[in-house]
């Protein structure tokens, strides 16, 4: 299984592999970022969050990716056992990367993070191309 798996990160994009070896924090803002988007849908719909706006409207989620959101919340607020709750997180990540991108990429949850990671916070817009090193 493992030597399938390893034989199948050739087909990977070279930014998504990139991405996957990228620190452990960015996954991690990934997720917390799309658990706050969730929660904002959930539960702010009578005093929204002018800051969320945007990624609200922004951010497709699959009905899949919802699902395994969803999921991974429930554990959080139930405060399930570790290993539940990584086992949930792991299949929304799943979820999230192999999602195919069929029409418009920017229909993706992850390459919208991507786009908001990109987002300058002084200039409120995208950094330019002198920011980024290769």
């Amino acid at each position: 299984m493992i030597k399938r798996c390893v034989a199948r990160l050739a087909t990977l994009p070279l930014e998504l592999c990139r991405w996957l070896r990228s620190e452990k924090r960015t996954k991690a803002c990934l997720i917390c970022y799309c658990l706050r988007v969730f929660a904002h849908r959930t539960f702010a719909a009578h005093a929204p969050d002018a800051r969320l706006k945007d990624a609200d409207e922004l951010l497709h989620l699959t009905a899949e990716q919802n699902e395994r959101l969803q999921a991974v919340w429930e554990s959080l607020e139930l405060d399930s056992d570790k290993a539940l709750q990584v086992d949930q997180v792991l299949a929304f990540s799943q979820a999230l990367i192999f999602d195919p991108l069929l029409v418009d990429p920017f229909d993706s949850a992850l390459v919208h993070f991507l786009a908001v990671l990109s987002i300058d916070p002084l200039t409120e817009r995208l950094h330019t191309a002198t920011s980024y090193s290769y």
